[in-house]
């Protein structure tokens, strides 16, 4: 009745026209067609995310899609399988583990040079040390060494390759990490400890025996050869 009798409505026809029953519908109607533009509108300012919001986002599903990765590749290396594909991974995820790999790969090859030195220097402290016992007029010591490209290496680079260029150490980790771990020493018991289980560390060292008497007759044949 207000509505009817403001003078801001006074020549609107078709308000003067209806009784106060159909204005109140009239309002209802015009009131639920503004809730439900007001709901669209939210609806549309959800689904636009600023682009800033939008790069994070994509950037936190990349870190969960390596995290997953990683964990998987782990599993099983630790079992001596190789890691699953990086092509599983997005494109933005892939192209950032790739880095990673790369950025990773010179520090294992200093780690396994590292290794192979120390057990050949090992090899060589024996050697000196029945030398001595036996009374040897000369015994040289200076040819024990870890510096990087040193004696024991050949080109600066320690880690040993085969015929078709494989990385041998590698291959040896891998053949080491299929055979189970005995679950009763002490390095199986302890979760803290870094050394491998006796099992596979028996396995390693008869890897390892048979890949330099590998070694050592190619060598031979090759000088032979020459």
């Amino acid at each position: 009745e207000e509505l009817r009798r403001d003078n801001a409505l006074l020549f609107q026809h078709m308000v003067q026209g209806m009784n106060t029953d159909m204005i109140a519908k009239r309002c209802d109607y015009r009131m639920r067609q503004m809730e439900k533009e007001c709901e669209a509108r939210e609806k549309v300012l959800k689904n636009r995310k600023p682009a800033n919001v939008a790069a994070a986002e994509k950037a936190l599903q990349a870190v969960r899609e390596m995290e997953k990765w990683e964990t998987e590749a782990r599993i099983s290396n630790l079992s001596g399988n190789d890691a699953p594909p990086l092509e599983k991974l997005s494109s933005d995820a892939e192209q950032i583990m790739r880095e990673r790999l790369d950025e990773r790969e010179p520090l294992i090859d200093r780690l396994r040079e590292i290794e192979i030195q120390v057990r050949a220097c090992k090899d060589l402290a024996n050697e000196t040390r029945e030398a001595i016992m036996r009374g040897d007029q000369y015994v040289n010591y200076s040819h024990i060494t870890l510096k990087a490209g040193g004696p024991n290496s050949k080109d600066g680079n320690a880690i040993a390759k085969g015929a078709d260029g494989e990385d041998i150490e590698a291959r040896i980790n891998l053949q080491v990490l299929k055979v189970p771990a005995c679950g009763t020493c002490e390095c199986c018991r302890d979760r803290g400890c870094r050394k491998l289980c006796k099992r596979r560390l028996e396995a390693r060292k008869k890897l390892i025996v048979i890949e330099s008497k590998k070694m050592e007759a190619e060598a031979k044949r090759g000088t032979k050869t020459v």
